[in-house]
């Protein structure tokens, strides 16, 4: 029987409004001219974080191509690990661009205006580093929410929305009496990979805790991995959480050229198990390699709303940076990568980024107390320099976001050798996680 006139103009409508109707929830703030937002405000939503993805066929080759024909092929790429886990590009909150020559980098962000159309306006960080295919000219991770479901409750109940929408999905069920999260796996059939690595995890409407870099010192790159990434898992017992509750994994590491033995590393220790999203970005710092970490933390009901900073037990407590920050707060605040308004020294290239980020929390209901997460890209030893004295003038020691701080190629302009980018939450912090 064909459907008659009405159906077919409902069935229209749906297609054409409803993903961009939900894509409103979240809101952007001050969108540029490429269509970036400068922050992105999420609340109550499931997230949706990829791994590293690099403008690959079916079969795992990067096509062959210039920056506009790999672009389209990464963006299509990850358009289908989104939609495989009931999100979309309409749902983008956060999108980071890892590009391998400068040059690129303007031509790119007018590429990326017509890629994400509509209301696709994401929080976008830009960096520019040798990749892990030499022949692929970027890659892209990204955050995204997801529709509403039950992936925060308790139940196991088989109607589970994100379940549902996932095949071929890995669902792991953490309870210790008290509290719960369900956090999700999923390997992308269309997407080359080894079977055994996520190409997307679900990060369930609830806590999350995030874990400053850390690094083994190790001269061997393999080595200082597993090192490092046994580290981390010491922060993850002390929260009471362990290695299946880690939604992603971001390597600062050196040589791009030998990534596969850190791959390999991160594979090892999560061994017998899914491993989850990875991203990795060459560094210039002295180490072989510095790894920061999320992971969902389930939030107990005796637990504090909104924002702890945290440090281990006898670690010396830095006022820049705090070890692990845990939220246990409904929205998020993703903010881009910030850039110095014009062209100048490195002490005024930071105190720049800064005005903006004050302005940008205050149009989010938030302030330099409520940031939870940092990471500063430095292409110039002054700058960094800089980065050290402007902190301690401005952050509360006893509230510094958890951070990493990497020496990279270039940050896409030779005249501008810092950005910076965050995540916070609103200064309204007595709203617990529903």
């Amino acid at each position: 029987m064909q459907p008659d006139r009405l159906t077919c103009y409902a069935i229209s409508y749906c297609l054409l409004f409803a993903a961009p109707l939900f894509a409103a929830n979240n809101r952007k703030i001050n969108v540029n001219e490429h269509g970036f937002a400068q922050a992105v405000v999420v609340q109550g939503k499931a997230l949706a974080h990829t791994t590293q993805l690099l403008p690959t066929t079916g079969s795992g080759k990067v096509i062959k191509g210039d920056l506009q024909q790999q672009t389209v092929q990464v963006i299509k790429n990850l358009k289908s690990v989104l939609e495989d886990v009931g999100s979309g590009l309409n749902q983008l909150v956060r999108l980071n661009v890892y590009v391998a020559y400068a040059a690129d980098v303007p031509e790119l962000k007018q590429i990326l205006k017509k890629q994400l159309t509509g209301r696709v306006h994401p929080a976008v960080t830009i960096v520019v580093t040798p990749l892990s295919n030499s022949t692929a000219l970027l890659a892209v991770d990204a955050i995204a929410a997801v529709a509403d479901t039950d992936a925060d409750t308790d139940t196991d109940a088989d109607t589970d929305a994100v379940t549902d929408a996932v095949t071929d999905a890995v669902t792991v069920a953490v309870t210790d009496g008290k509290a719960s999260t369900r956090v999700t796996y999923h390997h992308c059939p269309s997407i080359a990979g080894k079977k055994n690595s996520a190409h997307v995890s679900i990060l369930p409407k609830g806590g999350v805790v995030y874990i400053s870099g850390m690094a083994d010192r190790s001269k061997d790159l393999a080595a200082a991995t597993l090192g490092t990434m046994q580290q981390l898992e010491g922060v993850l017992k002390l929260l009471g959480l362990n290695k299946s509750h880690v939604i992603s994994v971001k390597a600062f590491m050196k040589p791009m050229s030998n990534s596969s033995a850190a791959d390999d590393a991160i594979a090892r220790f999560f061994e017998g198990q899914t491993v989850p999203p990875v991203s990795l970005v060459e560094w210039t710092n002295g180490l072989p390699i510095e790894i920061e970490m999320v992971a969902a933390f389930p939030q107990l009901k005796e637990q504090p709303t909104g924002l702890q900073h945290r440090w281990q037990p006898k670690e010396k407590h830095s006022p820049v940076y705090c070890r692990f920050a845990t939220v246990n707060h409904a929205t998020r605040i993703y903010i881009s990568g910030l850039q110095s308004r014009s062209q100048t020294d490195a002490d005024e290239q930071v105190r720049d980024i800064f005005k903006q980020l004050q302005t940008t929390l205050r149009a989010s209901d938030s302030d330099l107390q409520h940031l939870v997460k940092a990471t500063y890209y430095v292409a110039a030893d002054d700058v960094s320099k800089a980065l050290n004295v402007v902190r301690p003038e401005l952050y509360n020691p006893k509230r510094p976001p958890a951070a990493s701080k990497a020496g990279v190629k270039s940050t896409g302009d030779a005249q501008r050798t810092i950005t910076i980018d965050m995540i916070a939450i609103p200064t309204s912090s007595t709203k617990r996680v529903q």
